[in-house]
C-alpha cells in the first residue's frame, strides 16, 4: 500500500480480491489526496474505520463504489452519514450493505456535490418514499452479480 501513496499523480485505483488488505492498508489509502475515483470490491477485512477516513480525508473523490468490503464488522449508518459534509463526491454506490436504512440514507442525500446513489436491491425493503429535491439527485437500487457493478461513468 505504501507505494500506492507514493504515487504523487494517483486519480485512479480499483482493488478487488484482496485479503490481506486491513483497516492499516484502508486508511493509508485515504491519505492519497490526488484519489478522484476509488473502486474497493471484496476486501473482506475492511470496517467502518475506513469508510469513515475516506469520507473524511479523500477531499478531491469524485467517485466512490463499494462492493463487499467487510465480513465481521458491518458499516452502521454513523460511517456512511460522514459522506453528507464531501464536497466533490458525485456518484456513491453501497452493494452488500443491508443494514441500512431511509433515515441513513437521507443524510447522505445531504452531500451538496452529490449526483447519484446507488444501494444493494435488497436493501429497498427499508426504504419508504424518498423525501427531498429528486432533481438534484438520484437514488437507485440495483441487484449485483459477482461483477464489480458498472454503474458511474469512467475512463478506465
Amino acid at each position: 500500500m505504501q507505494h500506492l501513496v507514493n504515487m504523487r499523480s494517483l486519480e485512479h485505483l480499483e482493488l478487488a480480491c484482496l485479503n490481506h488488505v486491513t483497516d492499516i492498508g484502508g486508511m493509508t489509502i485515504s491519505t492519497i489526496q490526488t484519489l478522484r475515483e476509488l473502486k474497493l470490491s471484496k476486501l473482506w477485512k475492511l470496517s467502518e474505520r475506513t469508510v469513515v477516513a475516506l469520507a473524511e480525508n479523500c477531499c478531491n473523490l469524485e467517485v466512490l463504489a463499494l462492493y463487499r468490503i467487510w465480513l465481521h464488522e458491518p458499516v452502521t449508518g454513523a460511517s456512511i452519514h460522514s459522506f453528507s459534509r464531501h464536497k466533490c463526491l458525485k456518484y456513491l454506490s453501497f452493494y452488500g450493505f443491508s443494514n441500512l436504512d431511509q433515515s441513513d440514507v437521507e443524510i447522505v442525500l445531504g452531500c451538496p456535490s452529490l449526483e447519484s446513489l446507488v444501494l444493494d436491491k435488497s436493501a429497498a425493503g427499508n426504504f419508504g418514499l424518498m423525501h427531498g429535491n429528486s432533481t438534484r439527485w438520484v437514488v437507485k437500487f440495483e441487484s449485483f452479480c459477482d461483477s464489480f457493478p458498472q454503474f458511474m461513468p469512467t475512463v478506465w
